[in-house]
């Protein structure tokens, strides 16, 4: 009988930490190498109003759709990303629309550290890397829009709308500098608060991307390495 008890009151104690012992041997750790330049698919989780929207507010975006290689996912879909309005122009009724611009600024991995980001591929410009023939392409273009300024301050097509950025708007982001960090198999994402309640909010945008990223072509991919 006295034996019995100790078996019980020894399996109390020693199962849980045998389970933990087995789970955490069952999860295999990637080591991630994220080169420069990686797109990584975002979406806008809050409508943003040029009405009230002030220049370097803060915005709530998420990963869209996971960034995987080898089987491996290096960034879950959820993962919260921070944006800020980067330009925005109040609209005057009868006169001229109002818009914003946003762009994204860093995504927060499951363990707290941070990759940041950026609108383009870093290098690239405006005119999608033509370096300094950039300017001789958009120096007319500039020179048409100041010309035809008067005339849209006041045309019929502008009576002043809000022109909102609204929330499902989805669109690429690129890192800036080549990351490196630690990956388990684990469903920690799932767990994570951060990461879990955002999954709804993207599944309700019914987010699509292309099934292959446009990154430039000069983008290597992200390679892992499993211990």
């Amino acid at each position: 009988m006295i034996r019995k008890m100790l078996q019980a009151i020894l399996c109390v104690i020693l199962c849980p930490l045998l389970a933990a012992q087995q789970r955490a041997s069952s999860t295999k750790s990637a080591f991630v190498s994220l080169p420069k330049g990686t797109q990584v698919n975002l979406v806008l989780l809050e409508t943003v109003s040029s009405l009230t929207a002030k220049k370097g507010q803060t915005i709530r975006m998420a990963v869209a759709e996971s960034l995987t290689a080898g089987g491996h996912v290096l960034i879950p879909m959820g993962t919260p990303v921070v944006g800020v309005v980067s330009r925005r122009r109040a609209p005057i009724p009868g006169k001229r629309n109002g818009y914003v611009v946003i762009r994204p600024v860093s995504l927060t991995l499951r363990d707290g550290s941070r990759i940041e980001l950026l609108e383009q591929p870093p290098g690239s410009n405006a005119c999608g890397g033509m370096g300094k023939w950039c300017w001789g392409y958009l120096t007319p273009f500039g020179l048409f829009g100041l010309a035809t300024l008067p005339f849209d301050m006041h045309h019929p097509d502008q009576p002043g709308d809000d022109r909102p950025v609204k929330a499902c708007w989805s669109f690429p982001g690129y890192t800036v500098a080549d990351y490196s960090f630690w990956i388990d198999d684990s469903n920690a994402a799932e767990r994570t608060p951060s990461i879990a309640s955002n999954i709804p909010l993207i599944a309700a945008c019914h987010v699509e991307f292309p099934p292959i990223p446009y990154n430039y072509g000069y983008v290597k991919p992200p390679t892992v390495k499993t211990e």
